[in-house]
């Protein structure tokens, strides 16, 4: 299996127990439905990279780039490490994984 696709599972794993860690706190709803449909998004992304497909690549690209302004945003409004500050940094390791491998594996580029 691809690293890019066990980044993607692991970031999914992360997204969902966040949310219900956040729903078992706090009783947000919002915390665990976005954490279902964020994890449902990563998983089938996942999915389409074991099938060769470039979507699935782009979609998990685009998921931890929009998970991770989303909570960078929230860090610099409540400056609270957790969860925020947490996942901003989880997302932008995802993110630069994703890069690293991506040169270093030869993954999809695009053209």
């Amino acid at each position: 299996m691809k690293v890019y696709i066990q980044i993607t599972l692991i970031y999914a794993l992360i997204v969902l127990i966040g949310g219900v860690i956040g729903f078992i706190k706090a009783q947000s709803i919002a915390s665990l439905s976005m954490s279902l449909f964020f994890a449902g998004l990563l998983s089938i992304s996942a999915w389409l990279m074991l099938s060769n497909r470039l979507i699935g690549y782009y979609l998990a690209l685009a998921c931890i780039g929009f998970l991770g302004f989303f909570f960078l945003y929230r860090f610099a409004e409540t400056v609270k490490f957790m969860p925020a500050g947490f996942m901003s940094l989880v997302s932008m390791f995802a993110a630069m994984a994703f890069a690293h491998y991506r040169k270093k594996l030869g993954a999809p580029s695009g053209h």
